[in-house]
């Protein structure tokens, strides 16, 4: 049968997975950013950790949080720049025209800078674990939940019978043997660049815009800019949850923009020894939950919310995620995939099913379901400091 959208999985992702539900008040003041936190002791939380992180590891880290007003709306520092995603984007592609650029160069030092910071993060949130993370992530229904929607909604026959049993089984290992340290969320959309040249948002093309701002920052910067540009981490919401010490690194180093920045090895992705040592089954559960959150969002935006996916996920591929789920983790940890063979032939069928779409499926991915079913309508956004709109 084609596939099909639901009024029911509508509501499952609006709840879910999609991120446009969060409100982004005007700040009255331009120099200040707001952020709707949902409710006080989260908003609180996260300036908590701010102030934390500014005072032990300097100024140019994360945003100085001002206030909280409406019980829930963090005020912050408004950061101007790129995020660091954009920026590595226009770097590889300016290096694929031109490699004698300092692209690569460039691109090489801002991955071993934040990665440097990331550890630095990393063992400041491990002393701060009994303060900031009180709320457990509920890993079974996520993930339940979420691989349930693709095979409603891609039709998928035939799954293993028993891969709910192997999804129970891993989520009790998870929970058991790899959750230690709050979640970073180390994502390079979660960091800018901060620098006022790269701030293009009354630009009418701002990804052009900001191509050629890179390319003049490569020609008129010493190669020492790279060095010493301040890079901000933004977005601490996720601290509430735990998560394995392998998580953030993977966050960085594996996103699809920037795989292949660290050899994808258990010893890779263990940043401080004094954090644990490595372990590759470990390594690849992590990899595994990892994968399914960033692909799983994008795909169910490309299935439900065509319009929100061709503006915030424009530079991304919907299955990229997907299709590498068993080749990263079995090069982590062939024990893995052994332990949870049914599991992963569930993803495998989730990817051969929405890889092939007939005419019409084609047909169902031009509605967008959002509006079909629900009427939403938001504003959508790619590129932004402080992921709201200025």
């Amino acid at each position: 049968m084609p596939w099909q959208v639901r009024k029911t999985d509508v509501d499952y992702f609006i709840e879910e997975l999609w991120k446009d539900r969060r409100p982004f008040p005007i700040a009255k003041d331009p120099r200040e950013f707001a952020k709707d936190c949902f409710d006080y002791p989260l908003a609180l939380t996260e300036a908590y950790v701010l102030l934390i992180l500014r005072e032990r590891l300097g100024e140019n880290v994360v945003p100085a949080p001002k206030r909280i007003e409406a019980n829930s709306v963090l005020i912050l520092e408004r950061v101007k720049g790129a995020r660091l995603f954009d920026l590595i984007r226009h770097l590889r592609r300016i290096e694929n025209e031109n490699p004698d650029s300092g692209a690569a160069a460039a691109y090489a030092i801002l991955m071993e800078r934040t990665r440097n910071r990331l550890r630095l993060i990393q063992l400041e949130l491990a002393r701060l674990q009994p303060i900031c993370c009180h709320r457990p992530y509920p890993l079974r229904n996520k993930l339940l939940s979420l691989l349930e929607l693709f095979v409603r909604v891609l039709d998928i026959q035939h799954v293993p019978p028993g891969w709910k049993h192997s999804l129970d089984d891993f989520v009790d290992y998870w929970e058991a043997d790899c959750v230690s340290l709050p979640f970073r969320d180390a994502t390079t959309k979660n960091m800018i660049v901060a620098d006022d040249r790269l701030a293009l948002d009354h630009e009418k093309d701002v990804d052009h815009a900001q191509q050629m701002s890179v390319i003049d920052l490569l020609h008129s910067e010493p190669p020492q800019f790279w060095s010493t540009v301040p890079v901000i981490d933004v977005d601490f919401s996720s601290v509430v949850h735990s998560t394995s010490i392998e998580d953030d690194p993977i966050s960085l180093h594996c996103h699809e923009w920037t795989c292949g920045s660290q050899l994808a090895t258990p010893e890779a992705f263990v940043l401080d020894g004094s954090l644990g040592q490595p372990n590759p089954q470990r390594a690849a559960a992590t990899l595994f939950v990892r994968y399914l959150r960033f692909g799983g969002r994008k795909l169910a935006y490309y299935l439900i919310n065509s319009q929100g996916f061709k503006v915030r996920f424009a530079y991304d591929d919907p299955l990229f995620y997907i299709r590498e789920i068993p080749k990263l983790c079995g090069a982590l940890s062939p024990e893995f995939l052994r332990n949870y063979a049914d599991l992963i032939a569930v993803v495998e069928l989730i990817y051969r099913s929405a890889l092939s779409p007939s005419r019409a499926d084609q047909d169902l991915l031009e509605v967008d379901h959002l509006r079909r079913y629900r009427q939403e309508t938001t504003h959508y956004w790619q590129q932004t400091p402080l992921e709201g709109r200025t």
